[in-house]
């Protein structure tokens, strides 16, 4: 009989887990103007022989959103905190930037005081939105450029759907990103995860392992880790 109840119970589990499988997600962004999102930004990397870590908090105000669906980003980053080696130290927050993007998330353009390099580092944590259901297991690419000429490269994103977690009562979906710049001799890329609220579809947090990113004030490309997570 005991046999018999965790034969039952098993088969429970497992089709639970069939019907979580093949559930569909429609994940759509919908910018609203005057809307501020916060996130804890955090970097891990090496300069020379020395490890470094910078975090703080950075906000993005929607200032703009056009009749195609296209949306204008004002990003601020506020203190930032630094730890070089054994050394804790405070550095004033960066000037903001503002972003363009297209309805889907994709970013089309960013002006600021990092120029191209502070592009390809928005480019490079964005995820795209796909433009139907997706599924656990559900694999799909996309090509993306510059709208205009700005000295970044083109680059392809190739995305999977990994799983459906659960964050306390928030529903997410685990998606894994694999970006690469397609042109020039040291090309950015990341490989890493986002997580995304499937009831409004905002991005809750995202872990992306960096080769060749180039930072504000940073004489050299970067390896390391980069994550961004929600603020409340």
């Amino acid at each position: 009989m005991l046999s018999i109840k965790k034969a039952v119970g098993i088969t429970l589990a497992l089709s639970l887990i069939g019907a979580a499988m093949a559930q569909e997600y429609t994940l759509k962004l919908t910018p609203k103007e005057g809307s501020t999102s916060k996130y804890k930004i955090v970097i891990d990397t090496k300069l020379g022989d020395q490890d470094v870590n910078a975090s703080g908090i950075a906000t993005d105000k929607v200032i703009k959103v056009e009749a195609s669906g296209n949306f204008t980003v004002e990003n601020s980053m506020g203190e930032l905190n630094i730890k070089l080696g054994d050394q804790q130290m405070t550095m004033p927050g960066l000037p903001a930037s503002t972003l363009t993007l297209k309805a889907n998330g994709e970013v089309l353009d960013a002006k600021g005081d990092a120029g191209v390099d502070g592009f390809r580092m928005a480019r490079l944590m964005a995820f795209i939105y796909p433009d139907k259901a997706i599924k656990v297991g559900d694999k799909w690419s996309v090509e993306t450029k510059p709208e205009k000429d700005n000295g970044a490269s083109p680059a392809k994103v190739e995305y999977e759907v990994l799983a459906v977690e659960k964050a306390g009562d928030v529903e997410l979906v685990k998606i894994k990103s694999v970006f690469t710049e397609t042109t020039g001799g040291m090309p950015v890329k990341g490989t890493g995860h986002f997580w995304i609220a499937t009831s409004d579809s905002t991005l809750e947090k995202a872990i992306v392992e960096i080769e060749n990113l180039m930072l504000p004030g940073v004489p050299m490309p970067i390896n390391g880790k980069l994550q961004m997570e929600r603020a409340k």
